[in-house]
């Protein structure tokens, strides 16, 4: 049965039939081998040549002219005419037309006692080789009834009847043979053309597939890496290469260790830890921080798994998958808002409209109220009311932020006098005394944002700062400009440092320590700054004023340069 490529993914339609011209194709070894037989056939010729001059035979000089041709001949076809050659070629036809006649001359022209008709294999053997099965059994018949010719013409002459008589038996074994070598040789000869075709479309399916899996590879959304026992990472696509904040990431398959970095000690461990399991078919799962110090940690989850390679599994791979969480997490949010925006239009009546009727009903029950108990029932509602409305606005304010989120602003305002006016207004509507203090730069700066927005992003970061301070503490607003010339502005609180962990979710939508907030604010402050190119950023430090030997809880806005157009 013929050999068959194996399946792969891409189906049916690279397994095909053998094309004929296919297996029409030579290999140029066993080409080669047949043209130096025949060199050696011409030698031999030669030989006996050259015995029978040296016996003063008179044929000599006619067996060395011919036997001469004849090697120059199959000297030529050996150099010129070999790795072109194809089944059913005419010039192989021909080739072995010419072997039949050159040795049939040999075979009736030499006068010694050797017997020469296992020479007649060769052209046997070559039209098994190079022709169809018809080609190869009518050269071993027309060598049989040469042979069978030869041994009637010496059974009629006169003189050795008697041995003349086994000659035909003679000549029928051996064409009984030569048919039996032509079969043989035709059907070999088929079925390792057949494989040789296998061979070759298994090789360019396996290099088609091989390209294909590595377009999808360097083109995945997660990072792929293939490590060996010794760490030395023998794969690794564009976007691996880019985690792990490698060099050369635009040559990603250049190797590298991943014991050569400090930053990469983290994934290295995992690894390790792999190759030691017993169980090929282990995987493991684990977050790790891939960061060099003073490097902002690139947070990745890496999926690991065994993989054994190689004659009977002796080589053993891991491959780990790196997935960027920060990507993730970003993927998330944007989850988050899709479904805030499909429910913040319910929210605006479902919500709205009956806290609006209950903030009024209480307002005019509150009117007609005397008792204190009743009126701080009443008070409670009223408060209670006021931070579902606000919780209601941040949720608007948040489908409002993502609607109007392309384009960039281009709205201008001078930062120092506007933030004197937005505090002031914050202090009024807190109900004591005084609780900001300012460190303003006196030069004033102008800054890319817009009056509302300044408005909206300070006053929250405000009440958040009320909110988390330490008690009898007072907030710093602080203004000033870097050395590249851009503007920013801090507002600082006394208190403990955050948890790593709220740190880590501090600008998330939804994402609060304290129940009571909708875990809004900080997240529309960010997206407000986006909007108009600004970052805003948490840092643990000392206070703008100098009036704490503490560091604090610090929110720094750094505003966009302006352009010239501007």
């Amino acid at each position: 049965m013929d050999s068959q490529a194996p399946s792969t993914w891409f189906g049916s339609t690279l397994a095909t039939a053998p094309n004929p011209a296919s297996l029409a194709a030579l290999s140029p070894s066993i080409w080669n081998a047949l043209m130096s037989a025949r060199i050696l056939v011409g030698a031999v010729w030669l030989l006996l040549a050259a015995m029978a001059i040296s016996l003063g035979q008179d044929n000599g000089a006619l067996l060395l002219g011919s036997g001469a041709f004849y090697f120059v001949a199959a000297l030529v076809w050996r150099l010129r005419g070999g790795a072109q050659a194809r089944r059913l070629d005419p010039r192989g036809t021909l080739l072995i037309g010419f072997d039949v006649l050159a040795l049939a001359f040999l075979h009736l022209t030499q006068r010694s006692h050797l017997d020469l008709t296992p020479l007649f294999a060769l052209p046997v053997l070559t039209a098994g080789i190079l022709g169809s099965r018809r080609l190869a059994l009518g050269t071993a018949a027309a060598v049989s009834l040469l042979l069978l010719a030869e041994a009637g013409w010496n059974l009629l002459q006169p003189l050795g009847r008697e041995s003349a008589f086994l000659g035909p038996v003679q000549a029928g074994l051996t064409g009984t043979g030569l048919f039996i070598v032509a079969l043989f040789t035709q059907q070999l000869t088929r079925r390792l053309t057949r494989q040789e075709a296998a061979a070759r479309r298994s090789a360019e399916q396996a290099a088609l597939q091989t390209e294909v899996n590595s377009f999808i590879i360097e083109r995945l959304a997660h990072g792929v890496l293939v490590v060996d026992p010794q760490l030395e990472v023998q794969a690794a696509n564009p976007v691996a290469a880019q985690l792990l904040d490698f060099e050369h990431a635009a040559q990603a398959h250049r190797r590298f260790n991943l014991a050569s970095r400090a930053s990469w000690l983290p994934l290295a461990v995992q690894v390790e830890r792999m190759f030691m399991a017993a169980d090929t078919s282990e995987r493991s799962e684990a977050e790790v921080e891939l960061a060099d110090l003073g490097a902002e940690p690139a947070r990745v989850q890496a999926q690991l798994r065994l993989a054994s390679v190689g004659a009977g599994g002796g080589q053993r791979l891991c491959v780990v998958l790196l997935h960027d969480l920060r990507a993730l997490e970003a993927r998330l949010r944007q989850e988050k808002l899709s479904v805030l925006g499909r429910m913040s239009a319910s929210v605006a009546h479902e919500i709205r409209n009956p806290l609006a009727a209950i903030v009024q009903a209480n307002a005019l029950l509150e009117e007609t109220l005397t008792a204190d108990q009743a009126r701080q029932l009443t008070r409670m509602i009223r408060q209670n009311a006021e931070r579902i409305a606000q919780t209601v606005d941040d949720v608007l304010d948040v489908a409002r932020v993502e609607h109007h989120r392309s384009g960039p602003l281009r709205d201008t305002v001078p930062l120092e006098p506007l933030v004197r006016t937005i505090v002031g207004d914050w202090q009024s509507t807190q109900g004591t005394g005084r609780l900001v203090d300012c460190t303003l730069d006196p030069n004033p700066s102008v800054v890319a944002f817009t009056e509302a927005h300044l408005r909206r992003v300070l006053t929250n970061l405000l009440d958040n700062a009320r909110r988390y301070a330490a008690r009898g503490s007072r907030i710093q607003v602080a203004s000033g400009r870097r050395s590249d010339a851009r503007a920013w502005l801090l507002v600082w609180s006394s208190g403990p440092p955050l948890d790593a962990a709220i740190e880590r979710r501090l600008f998330e939508p939804f994402s609060s320590s304290d129940r009571r907030s909708s875990g809004l604010g900080l997240y529309i402050c960010r997206e407000l700054c986006a909007r108009h190119g600004a970052q805003i950023d948490y840092e643990r430090c000392p206070s703008p004023a100098g009036t704490s030997a503490e560091p604090g809880n610090g929110f720094r806005i750094l505003f966009a340069p302006i352009p010239a157009a501007l």
